[in-house]
């Protein structure tokens, strides 16, 4: 894994890690930083086909269901190269295919709730959001309930679509509780 996402950081300075299911990843990279605007992206989610797609496939809804395979930005990526040997993947030395072709069939080459809990302590288990509001009133500001995307991880970890760390998800609101006493 280290050396695909190594590989993509070499020409894509943003990437980022997504659970799709069981032990399958999907890694996003792009040249600008990856937008996350919470009220395009929930309004999209509550629409066919997305709706139905998120149903069928995790077994959740709306954008917490969809923030439940949210892994880590590309502060987790990053780090995850400067602690593994940097080997990046070329046509001339195809060290993705070997290796896959080398392991198959092999189970635990990674731990997900490893990388999950290394992404809990970096603080990039969650996006930042961006948002594209012509004009401030115009956003929801609803943005995301990071507790019921936690239950929706539970959830999904129930019918076998995603893997969980053993770590407590945070409550946000005494976290923020804490963070306004702490200012005055």
């Amino acid at each position: 894994m280290q050396t695909a996402i190594s590989t993509l950081l070499s020409v894509f300075p943003e990437v980022e890690i997504w659970q799709v299911g069981g032990g399958d990843l999907l890694l996003v990279a792009s040249l600008a930083p990856i937008e996350h605007d919470f009220d395009r992206l929930r309004a999209k989610v509550e629409r066919e086909p997305f709706r139905r797609a998120l149903l069928d496939t995790w077994r959740v809804d709306g954008l917490e269901g969809f923030y439940t395979g949210y892994i880590g930005g590309s502060k987790l990526a990053r780090h995850l190269v400067e602690i593994s040997d940097r080997r990046v993947s070329t046509d001339d030395r195809p060290l993705i295919e070997f290796h896959f072709v080398r392991n198959l069939g092999r189970l635990g080459s990674f731990d997900l709730s490893e990388l999950q809990s290394m992404s809990r302590a970096l603080g990039a288990h969650r996006p930042a959001e961006t948002t594209k509001a012509l004009e401030p009133q115009a956003a929801s500001r609803l943005g995301v309930d990071w507790q019921k995307v936690a239950s929706l991880r539970h959830l999904r970890a129930a019918t076998g679509t995603f893997s969980l760390d053993s770590s407590p998800e945070p409550d946000v609101a005494a976290e923020e509780a804490a963070r306004r006493l702490a200012r005055e």
